[in-house]
């Protein structure tokens, strides 16, 4: 049986790291998407100039071991010369194994991991960016139709008590500004309830879609710690 301090169980996810005030995960989701890319750009590089170090080396190591070393040399010791410059080609053959590993193992896989990844990248910015700008836009519109409303509400509790204070013509000046007023007060109102709806309906997709790109990063990044840990 369960202990009464056990909380209720929710479901791991990556996503709900990146939850916030202002939607203030946003940012640092895709800064580290962005530092992502630059690390894979600069592991692709690192791969590449030491693959190239390899090579350069194996060719070099190929060109001495076809240097004349003991041309006129006889018997045991011209064998022994020529199983040094064997040697010499079998480093040579090694260090070129070498360069084509690096090339077909790491560098190769990485840049496609990494073609794989800008375009999910691309995919995600895009279309969170755009959801977030409506959502912003939206969450300015509720507030602006908001203050209106407010502001009607209490410049009708002003006419209101100014009513019981004024007579004849000013007493019917302030009637036409409290019409007046009351009927802004219904449009503000149905601005301020369209607003809202809108916000809602905007954020509910926006939570959909920001737990959708945030789980797909994380994808991207556990596919790669697999593929370094291999």
């Amino acid at each position: 049986m369960p202990s009464a301090t056990d909380g209720p169980t929710v479901a791991l996810s990556f996503a709900n790291n990146f939850w916030g005030k202002d939607d203030a995960g946003v940012g640092p989701l895709l800064d580290r998407m962005a530092s992502a890319k630059q690390t894979s750009d600069e592991l692709r590089s690192f791969y590449s100039a030491r693959a190239s170090i390899e090579d350069d080396y194996a060719r070099k190591l190929m060109s001495l071991s076809r240097k004349s070393l003991g041309s006129h040399e006889m018997g045991s010791l011209k064998t022994s010369l020529d199983t040094v410059r064997g040697e010499v080609e079998s480093m040579a053959k090694q260090h070129a194994n070498i360069a084509s590993q690096m090339k077909s193992e790491l560098e190769e896989p990485l840049a496609a991991f990494a073609g794989g990844m800008k375009e999910r990248r691309k995919i995600i910015q895009n279309t969170v960016e755009k959801i977030l700008k409506v959502k912003i836009q939206q969450t300015h519109a509720v507030n602006k139709t908001r203050d209106r409303y407010e502001q009607d509400c209490l410049r009708i509790k002003g006419y209101l008590a100014q009513g019981h204070m004024v007579m004849g013509q000013e007493e019917r000046k302030n009637k036409a500004k409290l019409e007046k007023t009351q009927i802004s007060l219904a449009s503000s109102n149905a601005e301020y309830e369209s607003a809202v709806k809108a916000l809602e309906d905007t954020t509910a997709r926006w939570n959909r879609e920001w737990k959708a790109a945030a789980d797909k990063a994380a994808c991207g990044r556990l596919r790669t710690s697999r593929r370094r840990s291999a």
